[in-house]
């Protein structure tokens, strides 16, 4: 492979991987976009913010588990398929949270939600630390690791949008999974392992 064939694949990878990662947060933001929306929707059933704290908590319990083992399991799987697996994982755990209703079904939905998304980060630097060398790591991580921080704020702005238009919550969770999907699918075209 040419320096120039590989810089671009280079470029291309960093740049699949930086969207994808802001398709994970479209279906992980989209909870705190819609919470007020929910709170007010389930209000006569009791639900209220400690029981969404209860909800965010096990969910993260189940994403902090989801990094050790899905660590484990990237090792074997690739990065390649753990990282598309999980999108769509996640993407098909938004949809069924839209279709919630109820303090159980919302705790099980997004604590699988968010296990299934760990899987997104320990794919995402499996496949850099193969496209890149060694030395230059840092500095693609650190470029990388803005995903995060830009994808929080784009889902927020961009589902937030939509409860201007009174899509109401479980529209939120459906146009974050249409979102996500369409950027799995540039993400499959065009992530190589």
């Amino acid at each position: 492979m040419s320096d120039a064939h590989l810089a671009r694949w280079q470029n291309i990878t960093l740049g699949t991987l930086f969207t994808g990662y802001v398709g994970y947060y479209i279906c992980r933001s989209n909870l705190s976009v819609a919470t007020p929306l929910i709170l007010e929707e389930f209000h006569d059933q009791g639900i209220t913010k400690v029981d969404i704290g209860n909800v965010t908590s096990f969910a993260i319990l189940f994403y902090a588990f989801g990094k050790l083992a899905n660590g484990l399991l990237g090792d074997f799987w690739g990065g390649k398929p753990m990282f598309i697996f999980g999108m769509l994982a996640s993407i098909l755990c938004t949809v069924a949270f839209g279709f919630a209703g109820g303090i159980t079904a919302f705790i099980v939905v997004w604590a699988a939600n968010r296990y299934v998304q760990s899987m997104g980060w320990v794919a995402l630097v499996k496949i850099s630390s193969r496209w890149y060398p060694f030395y230059r790591h840092a500095t693609i991580m650190g470029i990388l690791s803005m995903s995060y921080l830009l994808g929080d704020a784009f889902a927020r702005l961009y589902l937030g949008a939509f409860i201007g238009i009174d899509v109401g919550w479980r529209g939120i969770f459906f146009v974050s999974a249409a979102t996500t999907s369409l950027i799995a699918f540039v993400v499959m075209l065009t992530l190589k392992s």
